[in-house]
């Protein structure tokens, strides 16, 4: 397979001769189809985390990008597909709200859906409204949410 190497925006601190630390570029070798996807998506703005994993037993790359001064985090699989990108600031509760301090419609709602079931984890999350729609962008479908302003909220990939 045909890779390049991609100069990420992480440093490594590495000892110099003199003892002292110095930073160097770290170097990852990434397929050019992520190359290509993660630019795409990026729009020229820049590249703040990259990182190299495995899910479900495959490759992907995680990667923070920046566009019109958000951060976003996005996953691509190995062959370039973009899997999902997602903004990250959404406003959530992070004071670990309980399910009983929530509106009686939402509590109700929820405990239906669990079907019995224990729910084990509840966020109260203060987004704006957002709009959704389904593209089809270079042969995949994507699901886009964008909030009332047009910025991206995510965009999924969505296997039908």
């Amino acid at each position: 397979m045909n890779k390049f190497l991609l100069l990420a925006s992480i440093s490594l601190l590495a000892s110099s001769s003199s003892g002292l630390l110095a930073e160097e570029p770290l170097t990852i070798q990434v397929p050019p189809a992520v190359k290509k996807t993660l630019e795409r998506e990026a729009a020229g703005g820049p590249l703040l985390d990259f990182s190299r994993g495995d899910c479900d037993g495959k490759t992907v790359y995680d990667a923070t990008i920046k566009i019109d001064g958000k951060e976003y985090s996005v996953r691509v699989d190995a062959n370039g597909k973009l899997d999902r990108i997602d903004l990250k600031d959404q406003a959530c509760d992070e004071s670990e709200p309980t399910l009983d301090k929530f509106p009686e419609a939402v509590k109700n709602s929820l405990l239906k859906f669990a079907s019995g079931n224990e729910i084990k984890e509840v966020e109260k999350c203060t987004q704006k409204t957002s709009f959704t729609a389904k593209i089809l962008q270079d042969g995949q479908k994507f699901r886009i949410t964008v909030d009332e302003t047009g910025r991206l909220v995510s965009k999924e990939r969505v296997d039908e």
